[in-house]
């Protein structure tokens, strides 16, 4: 069974993403996107974006329509990843838009791209508040000498630890309803 999301601007708005439901995934809401798209809404042109743990591909896809020259998506769910292929495919994205089926922590390890916005949304059950911090933090280390933005999205109540950010990126929360959203941009 399928489900979808709406692309709610840019120049893909109003198409639909089908996409597989697992027990993960969670597309992010539609008032976190609008909020993505006016606080950075001056970085997407020409942009080179990245979106980690892309579940649905809604934030990705927002990102090619809102101008970003280039998306790599990312997640390690094969069923997810097919169908991101046939939306990257019926929505004729193949030249701008490229998705990888691996761990997170692989793709970082190997990747040697630098990305103008990052995007990480890990399934909110996937860690428990506790080791939040300490399961992104390598990721997020790894991301401050190839990103200019990092967006974090995670339960509001969960904090993240991310003082080691603070010498080279300033800091933005914001919250929506049970999800908050973290902005990193380098000084």
């Amino acid at each position: 069974m399928k489900n979808s999301v709406r692309i709610t601007s840019g120049i893909l708005k109003g198409r639909n993403l089908k996409f597989y439901p697992n027990e993960y995934l969670r597309p992010t809401k539609n008032i976190v996107v609008e909020a993505l798209g006016s606080i950075l809404s001056s970085e997407y042109q020409d942009s080179k974006c990245l979106d980690l743990f892309c579940g649905s591909g809604l934030l990705g896809f927002h990102f090619y329509s809102w101008g970003a020259s280039h998306v790599t998506l990312v997640d390690n769910n094969k069923q997810t990843i097919k169908e991101l292929q046939k939306q990257i495919t019926h929505l004729k994205c193949q030249d701008y838009m490229k998705s990888y089926c691996t761990d997170i922590h692989s793709f970082m390890d190997k990747d040697k791209k630098n990305y103008d916005i990052v995007y990480l949304d890990p399934p909110y059950q996937m860690y428990d508040a506790e080791s939040y911090t300490e399961n992104l933090k390598p990721i997020i280390e790894k991301l401050t000498d190839k990103a200019n933005i990092i967006c974090i999205e995670k339960p509001y109540k969960t904090v993240v630890d991310l003082e080691f950010l603070e010498n080279t990126f300033n800091l933005k929360d914001y919250k929506y309803g049970s999800s908050s959203l973290i902005i990193a941009k380098k000084s």
